[in-house]
């Protein structure tokens, strides 16, 4: 015990991706009196500890809550139990957050407090002092405060806010083929895995010797499988890296393998220092070790299952924990169809998963899973794991009797490295997944049954805090841009665009001046460079295609654009024989290129946008 502190411990545990280990913690309980109301809840606490540990997350909030309460929430909780009345413990929860207002902690920080405070009064003595129970009155009176909504981490890539589009339908399908692109790069990282795996498999067998020197054999044994005295053995046999490793592997295939308690073969292989050229050496070793390139051919390398892993994520769009639950029960094939289902746990909700049916078509997941049941099988073969075990990311780590995280930052990085692909965070494969989904078929439906939300709603919320979100900030930097671009080139032209770094695809075309004949004018107070007018007068814009055309002039496409020079086309149908037998010069040179250049436009507009010319067409009816 601290000498000037009363320590109590309490029996917990931390655990990650099903390892636990049993650990301690302690808490001051020097500010609460013996009697008093959180003391008793600890020594409560300590004792059920005893028999099944507490998690080691709300033990540590809790004990962070006790450190900074303050005010009249210090009273309550140093008040002994038989002073305390039903109102008095239904005051001290309404007004629970106020106690951590003294506090430099943000909203949802205060509020977690409040609850594990609440979770210790669980422990507290049952009677309060007009004979109520603590526990009933938790479980009727729940405060009215509701945790504040946290901003959900966008995981869908900054690039998608930033490109650069004409309208709507451009910046969807630009933003779907750039999502697109990333995950093609996925896969492209995971057949990688596969064909480097397949690779070292046949190599193996090539470099694997018919029948290996008796003299060079007995020193080999003698090295391997015996402690460091037999150090000097290795010097006096064939170190060439091929020869050694052919070698090793033929004594390891015609052995009886035996492996240590945390799984590790009780057998001696060299660095990868020594194995200098041997390929994919360096990519499967673990702490340093070359077991798993040898092991290759029995079992699964760990670059391989974090291959696998993220194609699961990557073909079902399950959370990382729903896709680090599925077992072999999980998993059913169809023989005749050669097809999987599979149906992972989600932790979260506490339910299944959605059914995902994988086909022999979808190759790589269905290659995936395959190599992940193939090495389970093996595992057990080797009496690794137990005949029954259901679990399947078992792969080289510590203790490889227990599953481990094929797809830490680390391994995800390597992984990553070793394709040449630009690193990311599994938890950007789902709100990818579900925003291609949403592009693809506008269907808010679709996206839920993929995510396996309960309610439209949810998903809903989804979608706006990530693709939705990104779209609205291309569209407010394309507003922003737009702005600036039309005001700089009315202004100066495309010298003043490209001073600024933009171009014409940034000017907002309608806002410029129509011209009548699919286009706008930038300069109207400007005119044809065949006039004589000295002073800036207002375009008449009808020279737009006269002697080559008018540098003022740009073409902008779009319904209402279309719409104008369809009814260009009527005015000229009910009225050029009077401006021919007007003045048949100024017909032939100015009218005619403008009717001939419409004509010409509205022929192309059929061919490539009939759906613009439909619209336009529509809107004249």
């Amino acid at each position: 015990m601290t000498m000037g502190k009363r320590l109590i411990r309490i029996a917990t545990w931390r655990g990650r991706h099903g390892l636990r280990a049993p650990a301690t913690i302690e808490i001051d309980v020097s500010r609460w009196p013996r009697r008093s109301i959180a003391h008793e809840a600890l020594v409560t606490a300590r004792s059920r500890s005893s028999v099944e540990p507490l998690s080691h997350a709300i033990l540590h909030k809790m004990k962070r809550a006790l450190h900074f309460i303050s005010g009249d929430g210090v009273n309550f909780l140093q008040a002994p139990i038989g002073e305390i009345s039903q109102q008095r413990l239904i005051d001290f929860l309404e007004t629970m957050d106020r106690y951590f207002a003294g506090t430099s902690h943000v909203e949802s920080t205060k509020h977690t407090y409040a609850t594990v405070i609440r979770a210790l009064l669980q422990y507290a003595p049952d009677r309060l002092s007009d004979g109520e129970s603590v526990r009933e009155t938790l479980i009727e009176f729940v405060p009215r405060q509701r945790r504040p909504r946290r901003l959900r981490i966008d995981r869908i890539p900054e690039e998608i806010g930033h490109i650069r589009h004409l309208d709507l339908k451009d910046l969807e399908n630009k933003a779907s083929s750039a999502l697109k692109t990333k995950l093609t790069a996925i896969e492209n990282a995971v057949e990688h895995a596969f064909e480097t795996y397949n690779f070292v498999r046949d190599y193996q067998q090539s470099i694997l010797p018919d029948s290996i020197d008796a003299v060079e054999e007995t020193n080999l044994r003698k090295w391997i499988f015996n402690n460091r005295n037999y150090d000097f053995l290795f010097r006096k046999i064939d170190r060439r890296p091929t020869h050694l490793a052919g070698n090793i592997l033929r004594i390891l295939h015609s052995s009886e393998i035996e492996f240590s308690n945390s799984g590790w073969p009780l057998f001696r292989f060299p660095t990868h220092r020594r194995l200098k050229g041997v390929p994919q050496v360096r990519e499967y070793i673990c702490h340093d070790s070359a077991a798993p390139w040898f092991f290759s051919s029995l079992r699964l390398p760990n670059p391989v299952l974090t291959a696998i892993f993220v194609q699961l994520a990557a073909h079902t769009a399950w959370n990382i924990a729903s896709v680090a639950n599925l077992t072999a029960r999980g998993i059913t094939l169809d023989a005749d169809k050669n097809e999987y289902r599979i149906q992972s746990y989600k932790s979260k909700s506490d339910d299944d998963t959605p059914f995902i049916d994988v086909p022999a078509s979808s190759r790589l997941t269905h290659k995936a899973i395959t190599l992940l049941l193939w090495n389970q099988s093996q595992l057990k073969r080797l009496g690794l794991i137990t005949p029954n075990e259901e679990r399947l990311w078992f792969g080289w780590g510590h203790n490889q009797r227990k599953p481990q995280d094929p797809a830490d930052k680390y391994k995800l990085r390597r992984f990553f490295q070793s394709a040449g692909v630009e690193n990311f965070t599994l938890a950007e494969l789902r709100p990818i997944k579900a925003a291609l989904t949403y592009l693809s078929q506008k269907d808010i439906e679709a996206v839920r049954v993929l995510l396996g939300h309960t309610h439209l709603a949810v998903t809903d919320s989804y979608l706006r805090d990530s693709i939705f979100f990104r779209l609205n900030e291309a569209n407010i930097l394309r507003f922003q841009r737009q702005i600036e671009a039309t005001i700089m080139f009315v202004d100066g032209g495309d010298a003043a665009l490209r001073r600024i770094g933009l171009d014409q695809e940034d000017v907002a075309n309608a806002n410029l001046w129509s011209t009548g004949d699919g286009g706008t004018c930038t300069t109207p107070m400007g005119s044809h460079p065949s006039s004589r007018n000295k002073e800036p007068q207002p375009c008449a814009g009808v020279l737009c295609q006269y002697e080559g055309g008018c540098p003022s002039y740009k073409l902008y496409v779009s319904p209402t654009s279309i719409e104008i020079a369809l009814r260009t086309v009527e005015f000229y149908r009910a009225r050029w024989t009077d401006l021919y037998h007007r003045n048949s010069e100024m017909f032939c040179k100015v009218h005619l290129p403008r009717l001939l250049y419409i004509r010409v436009l509205l022929d192309v507009i059929h061919d490539r946008r009939p759906d613009l010319l439909m619209e336009a067409t529509s809107r004249l009816s």
